[in-house]
């Protein structure tokens, strides 16, 4: 016979205590116990029913587990990627990922912030950016800003500004395509609710005053095609512009519109050109106490300029 160890007694007097713990044990393998049952090492069973379980190293769980609450006191970690601590959310791959398959949307902070699963955003609060905004319209009933920096902008309705800086560059108005000599586009100056200076489409201006120290107006091309001027004193000017004035047709084009507030419905307006022309200048309309339209049959290569001289 082989021969027994010193110690077992003691160790048989352990294990029938803890047999005396285990009320029952079923063939199935099934053990109840109503006192703590310590094991030193693996326990593999088929079920597992106890109010209370301490692990101290590792629990694994080879298949699903199913878990009405879990406290988790230092940090839950996902496939060694995603990684949730007790106040934060972080991922050690390239890329976090919310609502990954497009459906439903995602709420934060209870309607604070949403977003929709087509992509819009929407922030119930203000929203405050230290970068750049990029964006290919921006719609919008008021707009607080320090600094606005557009490629292109429209706005429908009325736009205020204490300065405009060109950083050097031209500052250019697009007034569209010149139509009539009456229903072109204007740029105007409004003061009062009343316009007090236009330009429009055509390059005419008016101005219900004009201060200047001097004033050069375009009277004919030299031989190379370039623009002269001749130069006219202010007192000149106020003594003659109700009644006289120059005028151009730009090549291209049949007519243009004169501003001379002037024109009655008795007015003889006379047309003078300073450029050869083969077809005649003609009134094509009058406008009372606003202007004339004058006109050819067809567009010439060369700009058309001409004096033209009111009488009452």
């Amino acid at each position: 016979l082989p021969s027994l160890p010193d110690n077992w007694e003691a160790s048989l007097a352990s294990l029938m205590s803890r047999l005396d713990n285990v009320e029952t044990a079923s063939s199935a393998g099934t053990w109840k116990t109503n006192s703590d049952l310590a094991f030193d090492s693996q326990i593999m069973v088929g079920a597992l029913d106890t109010d209370f379980a301490t692990v101290n190293t590792f629990l694994g769980v080879l298949g699903t587990a199913s878990i009405v609450n879990a406290e988790i006191t230092n940090t839950l970690t996902v496939q060694r990627d995603l990684s949730l601590t007790q106040n934060s959310i972080s991922t050690l791959s390239d890329t976090f990922y919310l609502q990954p398959s497009g459906l439903g949307k995602v709420d934060i902070l209870a309607g604070a912030v949403t977003v929709e699963s087509n992509g819009n955003l929407t922030v119930n609060g203000d929203l405050y950016l230290t970068g750049n905004l990029y964006t290919n319209n921006i719609n919008s009933h008021t707009v607080y800003t320090e600094g606005l920096s557009a490629q292109s902008a429209t706005v429908s309705g009325s736009l205020f500004a204490s300065l405009i800086d060109t950083n050097g560059k031209d500052l250019a108005v697009n007034l569209g395509e010149v139509k009539g000599a009456s229903d072109s586009a204007k740029f105007k100056v409004i003061a009062n609710n009343e316009e007090v200076a236009s330009i429009d489409a055509s390059g005419s201006a008016r101005f219900n005053a004009l201060t200047t120290s001097k004033l050069y107006l375009p009277y004919t091309y030299d031989i190379y095609g370039n623009l002269m001027y001749s130069y006219i004193s202010p007192n000149e000017l106020n003594k003659n512009a109700s009644s006289i004035g120059m005028g151009i047709i730009k090549s291209g084009q049949v007519e243009v519109f004169i501003q001379a507030p002037a024109v009655t419905k008795n007015s003889l307006i006379f047309l003078t050109p300073t450029t050869t022309i083969t077809t005649p200048l003609a009134i094509k309309s009058k406008e009372i106490d606003k202007g004339f339209t004058v006109a050819i049959a067809f567009p010439e290569i060369e700009n058309i300029s001409f004096n033209w001289w009111i009488i009452n």
